[in-house]
């Protein structure tokens, strides 16, 4: 159980790295507004890093990588809190290229959730994909498509429910 939420973790990272790669933009945007360095070549190191921790989880599994990922969602949360902080709760986090994700609490609470996610899984030595799916039914596919649904809906939460939220506040 905690290879899968550290391996959907690890695919949410690795779709936010890819698109800050792809189009640094936001997230340097982001990053100036928490008035923090900020290019477009920072950006993709940064994102190259993500990624690389992605990677990790997926590919090699163990404890170490899955720290890693814990760190980086600390990280995450305090960037959030930061750019929160200096230019407001609606401030768009640059983490998912064109889906925007609000600096707001629930920003800050998914993302230290996260990380005490993959603290408990590298407490339960957590394994790669590849061994994972070694003991699953069905070719490891009902797993797979378990560990997709679990990074889109975790991406929804951070991308699509703030919207949802401000509705509802609207029509109250």
């Amino acid at each position: 159980m905690a290879s899968g939420a550290l391996h959907a973790l690890a695919l949410l990272l690795l779709a936010a790295a890819a698109t800050k790669i792809v189009n640094p933009d936001r997230a340097v945007d982001a990053m100036r507004q928490a008035r923090l360095p900020a290019s477009a070549t920072l950006v993709r190191l940064l994102a190259g890093a993500e990624g690389a921790v992605a990677f990790l989880v997926l590919i090699v599994g163990g404890v170490l990588p899955a720290l890693a990922l814990a760190g980086l969602h600390v990280g995450f949360a305090a960037f959030i809190a930061r750019l929160r902080t200096v230019a407001g709760s609606g401030a768009p986090c640059g983490c998912f290229g064109a889906a925007e994700a609000p600096a707001d609490r629930l920003h800050v609470a998914v993302n230290l959730a996260a990380a005490a996610v993959a603290l408990v899984g590298a407490a339960a030595g957590p394994g790669s994909l590849r061994a994972t799916l070694a003991h699953q039914p069905a070719f490891g596919l009902p797993y797979l498509a378990l560990v997709v649904v679990a990074a889109e809906s975790m991406l929804l939460t951070l991308t699509a429910l703030p919207d949802l939220l401000a509705a509802e506040r609207q029509l109250s």
